[in-house]
């Protein structure tokens, strides 16, 4: 609205462009950097390792470059070269499995940050995602083998993610730097900055950076998270989106499935099934029967008069505006 009303004859070419070039930054560097700051709330490996891959595929493109590339890559940057492209990608894979086994062994690195007053010296704690946990890869029987022959590789799953991050570190995430190369010889200006000696400003260190960052959340939340629901989640879902039909549903299912398990024993999910077939035949018991609240949770019995859709946006919006944590909100949640 503003920039529409700063608007004048004869200048909206200039105008325009720069409010094109302002987007353009914000969504080159804002947003990327936005997904950046989630891997790292995801376990400071999945920042860490990609930035690591980037950084190793210039230091080796360079060394391999200038020892032995002859042919040149790409006219917007005439000192790289197809031999250095190469011998990156090699060198850079290999130094993610090597870096990736190193770091395999920090839960800092591999936990997501839960309290993000943690350090490397106070440590994280967690359950490692199955991507870390070493497991034994067999090839079948093959033809050509002698019988009951196989060979097997016993490693973690994330050595193998490391080749695709690490060959997308080396063949895709550099035409990020072929991009700014050409900006930069559009506007005719050799670095975006001076602020590194010799080596331009932040912005000419970051230009596969970002990229790298983006394409480590996509991969990420894709082909690696592992979503593991709490107990109280479970009881949340069922106690708002659930009926009171349904939610007996539920515990008749579950006690089953204990059955089989043979963690129930077979009485009790007979003796309920068998209550609650009583029950819906019981005149004195009333359709619409609530439990009394237990003391703990009188101090919200109130909520009778809330219907579901607007006590959940209480409960979202109350620990927001007076600083509460879920974790402490989650007794009223539960007692419904």
């Amino acid at each position: 609205m503003f920039f529409v009303g700063s608007l004048k004859t004869g200048h909206l070419k200039f105008q325009f462009s720069q409010f094109a070039w302002t987007h353009m930054a914000l969504f080159l560097i804002v947003v990327q950097a936005h997904f950046i700051m989630n891997n790292v709330l995801e376990g400071m490996i999945w920042f860490f390792l990609p930035a690591a891959l980037v950084i190793t595929n210039d230091i080796f493109a360079y060394i391999c470059g200038i020892t032995f590339g002859r042919t040149q890559l790409i006219k917007l940057s005439p000192k790289k070269t197809v031999e250095g492209f190469v011998g990156a990608w090699v060198m850079t894979v290999l130094f993610g499995i090597v870096l990736t086994n190193i770091l395999l062994r920090s839960k800092y690195f591999i936990c997501p940050a839960t309290n993000l007053g943690a350090n490397i010296f106070s440590g994280l704690d967690c359950d490692p995602n199955p991507v870390f946990i070493p497991r034994t890869y067999s090839t079948p029987q093959l033809f050509f083998l002698p019988p009951n022959y196989t060979l097997s590789i016993t490693t973690s799953p994330m050595q193998i993610h490391t080749f695709f991050w690490a060959s997308f570190a080396s063949l895709i995430a550099p035409f990020g730097g072929f991009f700014a190369s050409g900006l930069k010889r559009t506007f005719k200006i050799r670095d975006f900055g001076d602020s590194i000696p010799g080596h331009g400003g932040m912005t000419d260190r970051m230009d596969c950076q970002f990229i790298m960052g983006l394409f480590s959340f996509i991969y990420y939340h894709t082909f690696i998270a592992f979503k593991r629901s709490s107990v109280t989640h479970v009881m949340e879902l069922a106690i708002m989106e659930l009926t009171a039909e349904e939610q007996v549903e539920v515990i008749i299912g579950v006690l089953k499935y204990l059955t089989n398990q043979g963690v129930v024993k077979p009485e009790v999910c007979h003796f309920t099934q068998t209550a609650l077939d009583k029950q819906k035949t019981d005149p004195t018991f009333p359709r619409r029967h609530r439990p009394r609240l237990r003391s703990s949770c009188r101090l919200a019995s109130w909520y009778d008069g809330l219907d579901r859709r607007t006590w959940r946006l209480w409960a979202g919006a109350f620990p927001l505006a007076f600083g509460f944590q879920q974790a402490d909100f989650r007794i009223l949640r539960v007692c419904f």
